[in-house]
């Protein structure tokens, strides 16, 4: 005769939870030896407590702890050890690691905005005109400063055969008629040219001794200037 077992029966009702019990009690065993073993490489004393958290939930090897031990645990107590346990194996665990934000990537536009807002500035030298003089007599140019840097003249005489001009490069504060000195260029006739000049750093201005014509001069000195890519 089969027998049938009804499910309205109390102790069936008991026996049903027991085993529902039993089954959350071993997936909770499992689960935190899994977590053991997984955390070992991140934290030794979280993986030991784990373990042991594991092996406390797990009804064989809880039974067995049962037998070593001098005291019965009560299902309570067991709950809250397994607890503990779990929360300080958490407390041990290393904070994970915060992200640093990453930048987008500098579009073109970007790239130009920032150059067009710091431009590359490169220092080269390059001729920067001193002083620009004409005269058409005897006459004096007004007084300007030389770095050191390499000097050019530019000059030129404009008349006929019996024209003339001697160009004379004179220190600030002295006089050409006191000190006398020695010409820089001297013309006989009408004529275009430059020369190079090695002059020190200081004040000087032109005397020009001109007859029959006129003569101009421009004076450049080779300089540093900044240009900008």
């Amino acid at each position: 005769m089969l027998y049938m077992e009804n499910p309205l029966n109390p102790a069936t009702k008991v026996k049903s939870s027991l085993n529902l019990q039993n089954t959350i009690i071993w997936i909770l065993g499992l689960f935190l030896l899994l977590a053991a073993s997984g955390s070992v490489t991140e934290s030794i004393i979280s993986s030991l407590l784990l373990f042991i958290a594991g092996i406390i939930t797990l009804p064989p090897t809880f039974r067995l702890l049962e037998k070593i031990l001098p005291h019965k645990i009560s299902g309570g107590f067991r709950a809250i050890i397994i607890v503990i346990l779990t929360g300080l194996a958490t407390s041990f665990m290393p904070n994970a690691p915060t992200e640093t934000p990453v930048d987008p990537p500098e579009t073109i536009i970007d790239s130009a905005t920032k150059v067009a807002e710091n431009p590359v500035v490169s220092i080269q030298k390059d001729w920067a005109k001193v002083a620009e003089f004409n005269a058409g007599e005897n006459k004096q140019s007004p007084s300007f400063s030389l770095e050191g840097g390499q000097q050019k003249l530019v000059y030129n005489l404009k008349g006929s055969s019996n024209s003339y001009c001697t160009i004379y490069l004179v220190e600030e504060g002295t006089s050409l008629d006191e000190v006398g000195g020695f010409p820089i260029v001297s013309l006989s006739e009408a004529k275009s040219d430059e020369t190079l000049l090695r002059k020190s750093a200081g004040q000087y201005y032109f005397d020009l001794r001109v007859g029959n014509g006129s003569c101009g001069i421009e004076l450049f000195e080779m300089r540093n200037k900044e240009f900008f890519d």
